[in-house]
């Protein structure tokens, strides 16, 4: 129940439902079971740490991770990824402050793509499994006017 409530919480703070329905399963478990368990990214001069692992109640899939560069953790996010009604969405809470949300536009046994078009960047997220042991997560956007992709490539540790 609290997972629940925090889902709906985050949705609604975000302003992304006006009237949630009940139910608040991820439309698709088996999409999001790849993403389970510890990985690592080196990225933007340093290293991203994640540990994905699901609630007590099957409900969310919960993220808690962080960057380190020079030894120093510079930066840490919690992410979720539920749904309302049939609706699943990725939810962030940087450590900078704010919630941000992502629809999720698609799903299949490889991958999913959250999308929000109110958010620079990343306006799209875009999950590719190629197996176990690693996953990559590609980050669209525009900064300064200018297209910006970037790709980060975990591995299990």
């Amino acid at each position: 129940m609290l997972a629940r409530l925090s889902l709906l919480f985050f949705l609604l703070v975000a302003g992304c439902v006006s009237q949630p329905e009940q139910n608040t399963t991820i439309s698709n478990p088996d999409a999001t079971s790849p993403l389970v368990g510890a990985w690592v990214a080196e990225a933007f001069g340093g290293e991203i740490h994640e540990r994905w692992e699901m609630d007590s109640h099957g409900v969310l899939l919960k993220q808690e991770g962080y960057f380190v560069a020079d030894g120093d953790t510079s930066y840490s996010e919690t992410v979720a990824i539920g749904a309302v009604g049939e609706t699943t969405y990725l939810i962030a809470h940087p450590s900078t402050g704010g919630v941000l949300v992502w629809e999720q536009t698609d799903v299949s046994e490889t991958g999913m793509t959250f999308e929000n078009p109110n958010n620079e960047n990343p306006s799209r997220i875009v999950y590719s499994f190629s197996g176990s042991g690693a996953f990559t997560r590609v980050l669209h956007g525009m900064e300064d006017g200018e297209e910006v992709v970037n790709e980060l490539n975990f591995t299990a540790r």
